[in-house]
């Protein structure tokens, strides 16, 4: 192969690599930023209920872990073409999501029975998130 054929299979190769990702590689991915976003909100669930942590900050850092995880599921969303893998994951970071809006919306309104309830629920998603993460890996 000449030099321009080696730059013409170089050149592709790149555009490949620079293309978007399959829904398990966004799995794989995001799944650990996800999931982090989850540990965060435990911790901060934690914390406040403890007194620990001020009313604004924990609210702030909710919020933004809900934004991150959101913004993880619609990407997801745009690549999903069925896969039922990324539909699971999609469900999922959902219900993260959401789960962390109504626990900001909790922490602002200083109900701290229902933020120990939400927090409680937290791992579980988390769980869930992991495992979808590792079949990801696993390609099952």
């Amino acid at each position: 192969m000449g030099r321009r054929g080696l730059a013409i299979v170089l050149f592709g190769s790149l555009l490949g690599a620079c293309g978007p990702k399959s829904p398990r590689e966004q799995i794989e991915g995001r799944g650990q930023s996800v999931a982090s976003w989850a540990a965060t909100a435990v911790m901060i669930g934690r914390t406040w209920l403890q007194g620990d942590v001020p009313t604004v900050y924990a609210q702030k850092t909710l919020r933004s872990a809900g934004t991150q995880v959101t913004s993880a599921r619609t990407s997801l969303e745009r690549s999903a073409r069925g896969e039922p893998l990324a539909l699971a994951a999609i469900d999922r970071y959902g219900r993260l999501a959401r789960l962390l809006a109504r626990m900001a919306a909790a922490v602002g309104t200083d109900d701290r029975a229902a933020v120990a309830r939400l927090l409680a629920q937290l791992p579980e998603e988390a769980q869930s998130i992991r495992a979808l993460r590792r079949q990801s890996q696993s390609g099952g």
